[in-house]
This record gives C-alpha cells, sequence and structure tokens, in this order.
C-alpha cells in the first residue's frame, strides 16, 4: 500500500523522506553519548554501625538478624554482607533486572525498621541507600607538588579545586583520597590522669561541653529585637589547653594540667605518589544522576584550564582517568565501521548490477533510514552507545537487501 501510494505520487515519497532525515538529524543533537546503556539491577546498600564491636560481634548480634529480616523480601538476587574493623558493617543487595529501584529502597527500609528490635540497643540509626549506576567516577584528577606538604596540598585541593569543580553544570560528587585534612589531638597522660583522680570520659565530656555554640534568646529594645548567641566554639588549637575538665578543692584542672594538644593532620592508612615520587591528592569527579558523560567531562575538562592558570608554583595538575576519552574512540571507531560500510555495499551494489540508478537508491536509502532511526531512538530515550550503534551497523545489510 505505501510502496504503491510512494511510486505513483513521488513529490510526496520525497518529502516524506525528507521529513524523516529533518526529525532525525534534530534529534541526533539532543541524543546523549555513553559507553553502554543504563540496564543496571536495582540494587540497596544498608550500612549499620556498633562503636567498638568487633567483627564477630557485628557478625552475630548486627549482620544476622538483619539478613534474615531482609532475605525475606520478594525479587533478591543477590545478598552480600561486609564487616570492616571499628564495627561497620554494609549489606549490599541486589534485586533482579525488572525490579523497580525505589520500590526496592522502600521494601528494604521497612523490613530494615522492623529488625532494629533484634539487634543491640546501641546500635546507631541505619543508612539505607539507593546504589546510583552513575556513581561511578567519570574523571579522577591528581594534585601532586615536591616542594609543598600533604597538608597544603589538601588544603589547596579542598578549597581551591574541588569547589570549583562542584560548581560545574552536571558534576554531581567530587571526593578526595590521600588527603590530610586538618585534626587536632588532645594528647593525655595517664599518670597526670590517675594523679588527679579523674577519667578519659571526663576530658571527653569537658571537650564537647565547652566547645558548643547555643542560642542566647533574644533581647527586645523598643522596636527591635537583638537574638543572642553563646560564643563557645574554640577558635585556636592553643585554646584547647584552657579548657577545664573538673574542679578538685576549689582549683580547676585544665587540658593542660594532665596533658598537651597537638595540631596536626589526620591519621589515615593510605597515601598516594606521583610516577616521581612526589605526595598528592586524588580527585575523583561523579556525574549527576541521568547526566551525559561526555558533556560532564567536556565542561571540568575547561574548568580544569582555568583552574590550572591559578595554581601556586611546583603544583602540577593532572588527568589520571577519563571514561570520556575511551567512550568516544568507540563511538568514533563504530561511526567509522559504519560508514565505510555503507560505502562498500553501495560499491557492491554497483559491480554486479551495474546499474547506476540502483546504486543511487541504495547510497540513499541508507544514511536515509539511518538518520530517521534517530528521531525514534530520541523518542525512547536511548543513547548512542556501544550496542546502537552496533545495531545501527548490522541493520544496514537489512536497508541493503531492501534497497535491492
Amino acid at each position: 500500500m505505501l510502496s504503491e501510494l510512494c511510486v505513483r505520487r513521488p513529490v510526496f515519497a520525497t518529502m516524506l523522506v525528507m521529513s524523516l532525515v529533518v526529525l532525525g538529524i534534530f534529534s541526533f543533537r539532543d541524543l546523549g553519548v555513553d559507553l553502554f546503556p543504563r540496564a543496571d539491577p536495582a540494587t540497596v546498600n544498608v550500612t549499620l554501625r556498633l562503636p567498638g564491636a568487633s567483627p564477630d560481634e557485628m557478625t552475630s548480634a548486627v549482620i544476622l538478624p538483619m539478613e534474615n529480616a531482609i532475605s525475606g523480601i520478594a525479587g533478591i538476587d543477590q545478598l552480600n554482607a561486609n564487616v570492616s574493623v571499628g564495627g561497620t558493617a554494609t549489606i549490599t543487595v541486589r534485586f533482579l533486572l525488572e525490579r523497580d529501584l525505589d520500590d526496592a529502597a522502600n521494601s528494604v527500609r521497612e523490613k530494615v525498621s522492623g529488625a532494629m528490635k533484634n539487634v543491640p540497643p546501641e546500635v546507631l540509626p541505619p543508612v539505607i541507600q539507593k546504589a546510583d549506576p552513575d556513581a561511578d567516577p567519570i574523571m579522577s584528577i591528581f594534585l601532586a607538588s615536591k616542594s609543598m606538604s600533604l597538608r597544603t596540598l589538601t588544603e589547596i585541593a579542598d578549597k581551591q579545586i574541588k569547589r570549583d569543580l562542584e560548581s560545574v553544570d552536571g558534576v554531581g560528587d567530587v571526593t578526595m583520597s590521600g588527603d590530610r585534612p586538618r585534626e587536632i589531638h588532645i594528647v593525655v597522660d595517664t599518670e597526670k590522669l590517675n594523679a588527679h583522680g579523674l577519667s578519659i570520659d571526663q576530658v571527653r565530656d569537658a571537650i564537647q561541653k565547652e566547645n558548643v555554640e547555643i542560642p542566647g534568646g533574644t533581647i527586645e529594645q523598643g522596636k527591635w529585637e537583638v537574638g543572642l548567641r553563646t560564643l563557645g566554639r574554640v577558635d585556636a588549637a592553643d585554646q584547647f589547653k584552657d579548657i577545664i575538665v573538673a574542679t578538685i578543692n576549689g582549683t580547676p584542672v585544665r587540658i593542660a594540667d594532665v596533658g598537651h594538644v597537638e595540631d596536626t593532620t589526620q591519621r589515615v592508612l593510605t597515601s598516594l605518589f606521583a610516577e616521581d615520587g612526589s605526595p598528592g591528592v586524588q580527585l575523583d569527579i561523579r556525574r549527576a544522576s541521568g547526566e551525559n558523560t561526555i558533556r560532564v567531562s567536556t565542561a571540568v575538562k575547561a574548568k580544569l584550564a582555568t583552574i590550572r592558570q591559578n595554581l601556586p608554583q611546583g603544583v602540577t595538575l593532572t588527568t589520571n582517568t577519563d571514561d570520556s576519552r575511551f567512550i568516544l574512540a568507540s563511538i568514533d571507531s563504530l561511526e567509522e565501521h559504519l560508514l565505510w560500510g555503507s560505502l562498500l555495499a553501495a560499491a557492491v551494489v554497483m559491480f554486479f548490477i551495474r546499474n547506476f540508478r540502483a546504486v543511487i537508491i541504495s547510497a540513499l536509502a541508507i544514511p536515509a533510514s539511518i538518520i530517521a532511526t534517530f528521531t525514534l531512538m530520541r523518542g525512547m530515550d536511548f543513547t548512542l552507545n556501544n550496542m546502537t550503534l552496533l545495531g545501527l551497523t548490522l541493520a544496514v545489510g537489512i536497508v541493503i537487501d531492501d534497497a535491492i
């Protein structure tokens, strides 16, 4: 029916094809570019904490009751638990592909809430998070210097680079590793502490009570109302020494009487170094959910060019990994194969049929059919990835058969 109509009305057929091509061209501009299509199963992570508990205690008292409760949820594919030192455990629940993520997260949340009565009361409130398929870093950069300390590099990475990158449109999160953030250590001498008859808990409680800011109410002055607040925050490390731990026989016992204060960095178990041996800090950049990898990477690279101009002398900023490179290389390779396949198909038709008109029909039918497909891909929210481009490449042969 349609073929007969197109033969009898060539102008209508030409306009129909042209309209499909125009729609395909405009749809192609809006198509996202990724390595693979989004087909991730629903995954929910449950984080549980019992401070000071051993791995065996976490397994028997916390993990087992939670696993027994969660295992009753329908549609679970895998259920894994990981216990780490320090009383922290993570339960990963992976569902079947057809299970909705929001519905799965609500089911897990209900089961965990009901199982809290079966765990020790000291367990902190659980943290339930939906695993985002976009949570993997799309780019990693490394900040290094031979002349600066890790603490200085951490300050530069946090206050200059991280904050600038987080303002880029499409960036969801920027995390640092290998950094050394500032940390104040209160080193207590046990002999002095015992001599005053004090405990370490009293020192901790004194620091928590003294290092606070609380509302001070309001003062009404005629038509004006002034808000008050109590300035109790410690502004400098030396001020910790003046905190009073207790008063014994009318004499205040301060932190300086039972120990000393160290203004240092956080103690970590891992460090990162560049190829030349200089220490550094790595920043992992993650895109926001649903954002396109190529577009976000391009915007991040433009921001990095500006950041490099403002870095101090002796500081280098290099790109360790960039997913957009591999994605662009894969897409370019498939597009090249698609183009060559179309040209060679037209050459084969010319060689065997030896009809110039048939060659023109084949040469026009292949790109017109492929370009028109972009409209349907845009309507179904598909992206240009290895799978969709491979399907277009295989469809070239079908289009050739139809054209002949």
